[in-house]
């Protein structure tokens, strides 16, 4: 099943993983984005002035399993419309001068 995509052009957002409460995102987050990568449910992140962030291993065998070795080469709006994850959800977030960041949620099985 494709993965649904949530637009949001708020600055200064609160974001949270659908599955798992994590916040992602907002000011009660502060710099923290480290903690995402132990989310299970958190499927990826890419930050437009940075590039690819948090991978999962769910994301890399998928991309593998359609011949694709390298996520750097791909925008994060590709990826989504590759990946299949039942229930899967994307947020592209819009926070203004930060530039455009990207979440991607799973549940896990």
């Amino acid at each position: 099943m494709s993965i649904n995509i949530v637009k949001i052009n708020q600055a200064d957002a609160y974001l949270s993983s659908p599955y798992s409460g994590l916040n992602i995102y907002g000011k009660d987050n502060g710099d923290n984005l480290n903690d995402i990568e132990n989310d299970k449910t958190c499927l990826f992140s890419f930050f437009e002035s940075e590039g690819w962030g948090h991978v999962s291993d769910r994301v890399k065998e998928q991309l593998e399993a359609q011949g694709i070795a390298n996520i750097d080469d791909l925008e994060p709006n590709s990826v989504v419309k590759i990946l299949d994850f039942d229930g899967g959800i994307a947020f592209e977030y819009n926070g203004g001068f930060n530039g455009i960041s990207w979440f991607a949620f799973a549940p896990t099985l």
